[in-house]
């Protein structure tokens, strides 16, 4: 993979490798990349990786920029896109990543939509919470056992 010089551009990178499919890639960069970041318990995206500077580990703690793995966690291992502006409209897919559970929560302006997946026994399930004001989409050829509680 091309070494790309900072959190921002990797975005872009992330993007080409999901057009070629190569999803666990990017996962297993970001535990790598992201990974140093929680060494030093930060809960937020730097501008830089550490050790790109030498006298300190970076120049903004919390840059947006850098966020891009929880753009790509809520697309590819939550399965939520939204369709239309401010989620008037979102699609549940299945997980693209390889895991055995993945849960987590999508801000809206509408409430948060909470997603739980888990795949035991060759079974998988997906278990949400969405407000009644957002349209949903399921992916029709989905083997997915789901479960959608609608509040609001």
């Amino acid at each position: 993979m091309i070494q790309a010089g900072s959190p921002f551009m990797l975005y872009y990178q992330y993007e080409c490798l999901v057009r070629q499919g190569r999803l666990q890639d990017i996962m297993d960069d970001i535990k790598i990349r992201w990974g140093e970041m929680l060494k030093y318990d930060s809960t937020t995206c730097w501008e830089v990786f550490p050790g790109f500077y030498e006298v300190s580990r970076t120049r903004s703690y919390c840059h947006s920029w850098s966020a891009s793995p929880a753009y790509f966690f809520i697309k590819y291992a939550l399965g939520v896109q939204m369709l239309e502006d401010g989620f008037a409209k979102v699609e549940i897919k299945d997980p693209l990543w390889d895991m055995k559970w993945c849960r987590g929560d999508v801000p809206t302006p509408h409430g948060v939509i909470h997603i739980e997946w888990s795949r035991e026994s060759g079974r998988k399930e997906c278990r949400a919470r969405i407000p009644k004001k957002i349209q949903v989409v399921y992916e029709e050829k989905s083997d997915c056992e789901m479960r959608i509680h609608r509040f609001g």
